[in-house]
């Protein structure tokens, strides 16, 4: 219902606009092909995986 009252039309690529403007935002890959986890993605992680260790320790859960 929403495409019907926007004043463009709705859409559909079949392709990244970010690709045809030249910034190509993409997921960094690792040789397999796998995507890698950033610096601030690997950061965020082992925060939450240290307050989680410290909570479950506090509540004594292995």
């Amino acid at each position: 219902e929403a495409s019907k009252t926007a004043a463009h039309p709705y859409v559909e690529y079949h392709y990244s606009p970010s690709y045809s403007y030249g910034y190509p935002y993409t997921a960094p890959l690792g040789p397999d092909g796998r995507v890698v986890d950033t610096p601030e993605v690997a950061h965020a992680k082992a925060a939450h995986y240290a307050a989680y260790h410290a909570a479950a320790a506090q509540a004594h859960h292995p």
